[in-house]
């Protein structure tokens, strides 16, 4: 069988129950709006081709990919920034933000290059390197992206719940986000600015060290050049004393034959050794023209 309860005994479980509180739901009802954000990140690609550096770069050059004149980038981080605003106002009231949700949309253009398989080992490395530092700038411009929503919420929520916005009007509170919107914006654009700045000198940097590198390389293989000069010229002279034994050798007295045989032996040791410590550095320098070609087409990767 129901029971029921006395008048007065539900009318104290009302003032018992803080959550059924006619004062408690008017708090709740006034409780400020929360901003809400969302973002979404997605890639897009281009194809490259081309075996060598400079293949690739005349290729990443054809997409024209930015807006910086006479550079053509190889990545590229686009963004649009929206919002939609439900609000409220009465007469010369105040306009007052019901509901506010800001969207950041982001598209990251990169590179990929249609037949790595076909690079060789070198160009392949060069191509995996340079393919994955694109790729970690662009995000680096992601996260400026993302920085910038984060501290446009902010402001906004801080706003609204310290009644900054006291403009009347339809427009009043969209003039409002409008503002820290486009405020928000130029600061973003500003750390953009300033990140393409640094990342510009660290490759200025990059480059001047491997150019370092290879002029410490050249330097290197012009001494061995000059070496080689010497050694030439050590080798006609000895050489020269050879031919010149041999000549006179059928000449000297028989009793001169011995000490003429063991010169010229003598001879003979000091320009096969002359010849082969020649033939290396030869080897050596053949070699080094190899590595420079690999310096070179490293120092062109680096953009």
């Amino acid at each position: 069988m129901l029971m029921r309860l006395p008048a007065f005994l539900l009318t104290l479980g009302l003032l018992l129950n803080p959550q059924a509180s006619p004062a408690s739901a008017t708090s709740e009802q006034e409780a400020q709006p929360q901003v809400r954000v969302s973002s979404e990140s997605r890639d897009r690609f281009y194809e490259v081709h081309g075996n060598t550096a400079d293949a690739v770069f005349a290729s990443i050059g054809r997409k024209k990919l930015g807006n910086t004149p006479g550079r053509a980038a190889s990545g590229l981080t686009e963004s649009k920034m929206s919002y939609s605003l439900e609000s409220t106002y009465g007469g010369d009231k105040p306009c007052r933000i019901l509901d506010l949700h800001l969207k950041l949309d982001i598209v990251v253009t990169l590179p990929r290059h249609k037949s790595p398989a076909a690079l060789d080992t070198r160009a392949r490395r060069n191509w995996e390197i340079y393919e994955t530092a694109v790729e970690a700038h662009e995000y680096r411009h992601v996260e400026i992206e993302l920085r910038g929503l984060e501290e446009l919420s902010r402001r906004l929520q801080t706003a609204i719940a310290e009644g900054k916005i006291t403009a009347p009007g339809k427009t009043a509170c969209a003039n409002y986000v409008d503002e820290l919107l486009g405020q928000q914006r130029a600061l973003t654009r500003n750390r953009h600015e300033e990140f393409h700045r640094e990342s510009a000198q660290e490759v200025r940097d990059l480059q001047a060290a491997a150019r370092e590198r290879l002029e410490k390389f050249d330097t290197e293989t012009r001494r061995d050049q000059e070496t080689l000069r010497e050694f030439d010229d050590l080798l006609s002279a000895v050489r020269f004393d050879y031919d010149e034994e041999i000549a006179e050798l059928p000449l000297r007295p028989s009793d001169q034959q011995a000490e003429a045989q063991r010169a010229v032996r003598i001879l003979a040791e000091e320009l096969n050794a002359a010849i082969e410590q020649r033939n290396q550095l030869l080897d050596e320098i053949r070699e080094r023209h190899e590595i420079r070609a690999t310096l070179v087409e490293d120092l062109l990767w680096i953009r």
